[in-house]
């Protein structure tokens, strides 16, 4: 009939796996991969039929994942409620406040609650680990080494 479909597109390579729920990274990272899943199928297809298989696509794979159905069922509500609200323009804009913590499980997620009464938002940053500090995969290179790397000119005159 002439008309185009379009749907979310997937690498060859793609290897269907996201952040594990079960992973020692903030709920914040968690909610974050939910929504912007959900979010791309509703800006990616094109019509409600291809939105309706991205979704039965999407909860395989948050379950797949270790993603609990409420947990997935919360956000997808909160997708769909996000579209019947209206946005009002006249609320003054907020000053935010943001302040890097390190991430510790379940200590890390209480600090937070609290800023947040105070309006201070919370990015997280992973701690050190003994993995990071003992994986390096290249080898250091010297800094004499470095040193006129790409604009020594050997001059023929000198």
């Amino acid at each position: 009939d002439g008309t185009l479909r379009t749907s979310v597109y997937r690498k060859e390579t793609y290897a269907e796996v996201i952040l594990p729920y079960e992973s020692n990274q903030p709920i914040a990272h968690k909610r974050s991969a939910v929504n912007s899943l959900l979010s791309r199928a509703k800006t990616h297809c094109s019509d409600e039929e291809g939105y309706r298989i991205e979704l039965n696509y999407l909860c395989e794979l948050f379950s797949q994942n270790g993603y609990p159905k409420d947990f997935v069922r919360r956000y997808l509500k909160g997708q769909k409620s996000k579209e019947k609200e209206p946005s009002s323009s006249n609320e003054a804009p907020k000053i935010n406040t943001w302040r890097t913590l390190p991430y510790i499980k379940n200590v890390s997620e209480l600090v937070e609650r609290h800023l947040r009464k105070h309006q201070i938002h919370v990015a997280h940053k992973p701690t050190t680990t003994l993995r990071t500090q003992l994986v390096h995969p290249k080898d250091r290179v010297n800094y004499l080494d470095k040193k006129e790397v790409i604009y020594k000119i050997p001059c023929e005159a000198c």
